[in-house]
């Protein structure tokens, strides 16, 4: 009875969410109002007994997706600005991007050439994979999410202009 109950009451907060989205004014708000309902579609997916999904609703749109539209909001509004506030972020930033994937490649190599890979035909359950996620890999499901907050929050701050905060 209680989840039926949550289950409603979090249906209904999507639903009001989603119809914030349409009628908002303001963008920043339609996108703020979009990451509750990917927040809370991540709850659905707990109440429903589904934490695996739960999970990766919350890391994946609520993080990821989220830094993108709130980049792209910026930058569309930052068009008709004609100063830079630091001229060689571009340069800074495309070298810290080909640095992170330099090192991710070199991670993955060295983890490929140590431990070779046997396929076998198995069938691995959902449940299985989900076990070993929330056991062996639990730090670094947090830590992914946590990163991504910060890159959400350090986004909005950097890119923010005046005529459009919240």
């Amino acid at each position: 009875m209680i989840e039926m109950i949550s289950f409603y009451g979090v249906a209904f907060l999507i639903l009001l969410a989603m119809l914030y989205i349409i009628i908002s004014r303001d963008i920043f708000r339609s996108i703020l109002s979009m990451l509750v309902v990917f927040l809370l579609t991540g709850v659905m997916y707990f109440i429903m007994d589904m934490p695996f999904l739960g999970v990766f609703q919350i890391i994946i749109y609520t993080g990821a997706m989220m830094i993108l539209f709130v980049t792209a909001i910026n930058v569309i509004g930052r068009v008709n600005d004609k100063k830079d506030k630091f001229p060689y972020i571009n340069i800074i930033a495309v070298l810290s991007v080909c640095g992170f994937f330099a090192i991710f490649a070199l991670a993955l190599c060295s983890l490929v050439a140590y431990s070779p890979l046997e396929f076998t035909r198995q069938i691995v359950s959902f449940k299985d994979v989900a076990i070993t996620f929330f056991t062996t890999y639990s730090f670094q499901l947090i830590l992914s999410s946590l990163l991504l907050f910060v890159a959400v929050v350090v986004v909005y701050n950097f890119l923010r202009s005046d005529d459009n905060e919240i």
